[in-house]
């Protein structure tokens, strides 16, 4: 029940979830099974239907087949990017094992980051209808704002990647990814066709290429939507210059509100002395956002050697740039964080790990009692019981 696979309906009846759909494994990037996916082999709805989100799987946060894909990397020094599990296999069967896949949900910024650190490029291949089309779009805004290089494959309408790799087969689907559009020719394209459409679409498009961080390439996507708009390049410097000067809020509106402000309270708000006792007592488990994570295990080391706990310390042991961004930001986009207020995102923090506990605990119940481990079982049903009777604020 907790990991989703069983569902429990009124009066305490139990039903398995994925009855009568192919399912398919959902592995995180170490290959650790975390949940599945299900497709319907009848006319049940819905047609597509993932493991609900649990302490184990969020959607936003994983990428299907990325444990294997990772391997491909290397050699393809690129991602291709298509918009389900199906698809996903059918290019791997292909020899495309570069291939990730988005489960059910536009592509996140922590997809974004997740593949910046192991590839220059990434190749978006959705489906070829208007949905398809406008989740390109999205997913390139989102690429582009983790500073990748970003290629579109548009596929003929109403086809999808199996349907054109299945049909025309991996050489020609190999010349067709070689072939996609970098990213100024497709948001040029996105622009219209007649010289009216493309002003009147250029501020909209305009917003999608100022999300690059990178200065030059910026520049050479806003050159080329003005020259296809017929408007001169320096009058989009209005348009485009908040959010280039906005870049580092950008960065820190990616983590969750709480977390951002725990991060501002330890590096900034708290007296020096009280920091290392506040890092000790943050519920490491319950944090999600990788930066988070990295960030507050980089601070428990330097409480462990009794270095200071400074920003400017801190951004010479972190060599993830998107990490640094986040602690630049810190200081000027982040609102002070009170001394209530810092209690109170303990307390959630620590309701949140307390949550995520006992859902692991009722895994581990089941699995003790299916393998008649008594000792182990009384041990884990003292700690559940123990966990129930805890409060948030105990």
């Amino acid at each position: 029940i907790a990991a989703g696979l069983v569902v429990e309906g009124e009066g305490g009846r139990c039903y398995d979830r994925f009855r009568d759909r192919v399912t398919i494994p959902i592995r995180a990037i170490r290959g650790n099974l975390i949940a599945f996916g299900g497709r319907t082999v009848g006319d049940d709805t819905p047609k597509y239907l993932n493991s609900p989100e649990t302490a184990l799987f969020a959607k936003s946060q994983v990428l299907y087949a990325l444990d294997r894909a990772a391997r491909a990397f290397a050699r393809s020094d690129r991602a291709i990017v298509v918009e389900g599990y199906f698809d996903c296999l059918a290019l791997h069967v292909a020899g495309f094992t570069e291939t990730v896949a988005t489960l059910g949900t536009s592509l996140s910024e922590h997809h974004a980051r997740e593949l910046a650190r192991k590839v220059p490029r990434v190749v978006v291949c959705f489906d070829g209808d208007a949905a398809g089309r406008t989740a390109a779009v999205s997913a390139v805004r989102t690429l582009l704002a983790a500073d990748l290089d970003v290629a579109v494959l548009l596929l003929p309408e109403g086809q999808d990647p199996d349907d054109v790799v299945r049909r025309a087969g991996a050489t020609a689907f190999a010349r067709l990814v070689d072939g996609a559009l970098p990213v100024g020719e497709f948001l040029v394209g996105q622009l219209g066709r007649s010289r009216q459409e493309r002003r009147d679409n250029l501020m909209r498009v305009i917003e999608i290429a100022a999300a690059c961080p990178n200065p030059v390439r910026r520049y050479a996507l806003r050159e080329a939507l003005a020259q296809a708009a017929g408007v001169p390049t320096e009058q989009l410097g209005a348009v485009a210059s908040p959010r280039v000067l906005a870049a580092d809020s950008a960065a820190v509106s990616f983590l969750p509100p709480g977390e951002s402000a725990l991060l501002r309270a330890i590096l900034l708000d708290l007296p020096p002395e009280e920091r290392g006792p506040a890092v000790a007592a943050v519920p490491a488990a319950a944090l999600d956002h990788p930066a988070t994570i990295l960030i507050i295990k980089c601070l428990s080391e330097r409480v462990e050697r009794g270095a200071p706990l400074e920003i400017s310390d801190l951004a010479s042991d972190i060599d993830d740039r998107e990490v640094r961004r986040i602690l630049a930001a810190l200081e000027h986009e982040v609102p002070p964080t009170g001394v209530e207020h810092l209690k109170l995102i303990m307390r959630e923090l620590c309701e949140k790990q307390r949550q995520k506990r006992l859902a692991d605990l009722s895994l581990e119940i089941g699995r003790a009692e299916r393998q008649n481990e008594p000792e182990l079982l009384a041990q884990l049903l003292h700690e559940k019981s123990a966990l129930i009777r805890k409060t948030p604020r105990s």
